[in-house]
């Protein structure tokens, strides 16, 4: 996977009870349970670590990492 994703599942990782072995590409918010402050955070670190600004309604249920993934990149792009 790209740097991007690893970042993305380090960032999980920090905020819930997931394992890097237990997240994959096709892992969906959720999947993940995580509740509507751990989804502002992870917008707010991927803000500062990767420079991309996401809003935190923007981490569906349905979306999954590597869609997220593919999204930064997208925008960091321009």
């Amino acid at each position: 996977m790209n740097d991007i994703y690893e970042e993305l599942v380090r960032i999980v990782v920090e905020l819930s009870d997931e394992t890097p072995e237990r997240i994959g590409p096709a892992t969906t918010f959720g999947e993940l349970d995580l509740d509507s402050l751990s989804l502002i955070e992870i917008s707010m670190r991927v803000e500062r670590r990767l420079g991309v600004v996401l809003d935190d309604a923007e981490l569906g249920a349905e979306l999954t990492l590597a869609g997220t993934a593919e999204l930064i990149g997208a925008r960091r792009a321009g």
